[in-house]
């Protein structure tokens, strides 16, 4: 079981990396994405001059209603939490229109945070679970020091 939603992981990563917004790229750059994929966190992310990144309204959205949900949970059901942050995830990458180097920092922040959501899905144990809700809401305060 563990495996089967590793490798769902891996392919939705693999999917995120090809998705529409990098349509333009072309196979050199897009392979290159991938190999750099593993290699970003969020210490990576970049301001654009000193300024934060704009991020799409439409994407935005998404994200907010993800950290909203993430703020006002119970802490009753992290599995439950971790699915519906999984639906999320799958809106917000279906539905991505940036491009650039915006889109490329957007990157470094989600691709870190869809790890700590799989881990969050995966976890059984209680008290790993609140540790990784709290590592999600420790990339929220990342999201909003460096997009707006």
């Amino acid at each position: 079981m563990i495996v089967s939603k590793k490798f769902s992981s891996i392919l939705f990563i693999s999917l995120l990396t090809f998705s529409g917004c990098e349509s333009s790229t072309n196979n050199t750059e897009i392979a290159s994405k991938k190999e750099n994929t593993h290699h970003h966190s969020e210490e990576d992310i970049q301001l654009n001059n000193g300024e934060k990144w704009l991020v799409e309204p439409s994407m935005l959205l998404i994200i907010h209603k993800m950290e909203k949900e993430v703020n006002q949970f119970d802490q009753q059901s992290f599995s439950q939490l971790g699915k519906q942050l999984t639906i999320d995830i799958e809106e917000l990458t279906s539905n991505c229109t940036m491009t650039g180097q915006a889109h490329d920092e957007l990157h470094k922040w989600l691709l870190p945070y869809i790890d700590i959501v799989d881990h969050l899905v995966q976890t059984n144990n209680q008290k790993e679970a609140k540790a990784v809700y709290l590592q999600i809401k420790q990339s929220f305060h990342t999201f909003n020091q460096y997009f707006k």
